[in-house]
């Protein structure tokens, strides 16, 4: 039977990831080390962003290019059908998600003074950051896979390419970043100029997906039985089962909450 893959957020499409640094916006009575402890807020501000609703602190994550592909690349052949469908919806998420909250982050500037958005950018900067461990992609398959010499040649142009198709992926969100940061400081947000943005990067972030998969791909098949099942196992390492229900579930809690309110 073939298996059916559920779309996913793709690591490549990260190069239109949200651009602005990100003023999230804590609940009322929520995270105290959220941006909104370090100034203070009117009555009408705190009104004001409690009704735009649906904020959060995010933390900031490294992704594991492994993860996103790995129901169709780590397989005989690639189903190409089913990874133009994962990598098509991966980019239809990251765009309807994209707009949404680049509209949400410019509502939040028109509520906010220009000081309290310099306030709350300062004590960004000024936060200690944590040091997270890279998903660097060739330690993780020459170290953890113990593979020799010979074997880590084979693979070294495939890994080669991938490292190039991540610097491309960097580039091009920052330049993305850039050109949202522009819209932030209108009177007014351009929803059509950012989906016309989006939609010029969208089709190098297509290519960029499809070829790091193939480029996975050939690396699995390098790959002796024994470590490829390895290989498996590290992609799905610390990924949350049954995410997805959990966030139906919370977020049916809230509506009936709100309708009994």
């Amino acid at each position: 039977m073939k298996q059916i893959i559920k779309p996913a957020v793709l690591a490549i499409s990260v190069t239109c990831a949200l651009a602005l640094p990100q003023m999230s916006v804590a609940k009322e009575n929520a995270n105290r080390n959220g941006p909104f402890a370090q100034i203070e807020l009117t009555d009408e501000q705190r009104l004001a962003l409690k009704e735009l609703g649906g904020f959060k602190h995010h933390r900031k994550h490294r992704s594991n290019p492994l993860r996103a592909f790995a129901p169709v690349v780590f397989a005989d052949e690639i189903d190409q059908i089913q990874l133009e469908t994962l990598v098509d919806a991966g980019i239809a998420k990251r765009k309807a998600v994209g707009l949404r909250a680049a509209q949400k982050r410019f509502d939040v500037k028109q509520i906010l003074t220009e000081e309290q958005i310099a306030e709350i950018k300062e004590a960004r900067e000024n936060k200690p950051q944590r040091e997270g461990k890279p998903h660097d992609l060739q330690t993780m398959l020459t170290v953890r896979l113990a593979l020799s010499d010979e074997q880590i040649a084979q693979i070294q142009p495939a890994l080669e390419n991938i490292a190039q198709l991540r610097i491309t992926a960097k580039n091009e969100k920052a330049a993305f970043k850039t050109f949202e940061r522009s819209l932030m400081e209108q009177d007014v947000f351009d929803t059509q100029a950012w989906v016309t943005q989006f939609d010029l990067v969208s089709a190098s972030m297509r290519s960029n997906s499809l070829s790091l998969a193939t480029n996975m791909h050939d690396i699995y098949l390098l790959l002796d039985e024994e470590r490829q099942k390895k290989l498996e196992r590290l992609a799905n390492k610390g990924k949350r089962k049954g995410k997805g229900k959990d966030k139906k579930e919370r977020k049916a809690r809230r509506d009936n909450a709100d309708a009994s309110a």
